[in-house]
């Protein structure tokens, strides 16, 4: 390795864990956070950063502990629509077999929850880094 590339910074390693670093995701995290939930991704991050007035190589450097900091978040946020898509789900797919062993008729209803569960799955953001 030549002694150029040793000194040299890697503008893509994450920052170091220091007290600024922390104060800059307390900052920015639940701004972050609002881009994930609006469909944004890890680019609106970047772009974000980028009005603040960081450099373009600055802004990817510091995205990705931000994004990984909101996505967090944001997951967290959204248990309660992932609980209620599951229960629903759940409750469409055995509903007719309790409706069966009760010998109702009415199966057609077990639909409504399982569809209701799929739609509230769908609304469910999962948000991907970039490479």
């Amino acid at each position: 390795m030549s002694p150029k590339m040793k000194d040299a910074v890697n503008p893509y390693s994450p920052p170091e864990e220091t007290e600024d670093h922390q104060e800059f995701l307390g900052k920015y995290a639940s701004k972050a956070e609002v881009l994930l939930g609006a469909y944004k991704g890890h680019l609106g991050i970047i772009n974000m950063l980028r009005a603040q007035g960081y450099s373009i190589d600055e802004a990817k450097r510091l995205s990705y502990p931000l994004f990984d900091e909101a996505k967090i978040r944001l997951i967290k946020s959204q248990r309660p629509l992932i609980f209620i898509s599951l229960f629903l789900f759940f409750l469409g797919v055995f509903l007719p077999l309790i409706m069966l062993l009760m010998g109702a008729s009415f199966t057609i209803l077990s639909t409504v929850p399982l569809i209701g569960g799929v739609i509230f799955w769908r609304k469910v953001v999962r948000p991907r880094r970039l490479p």
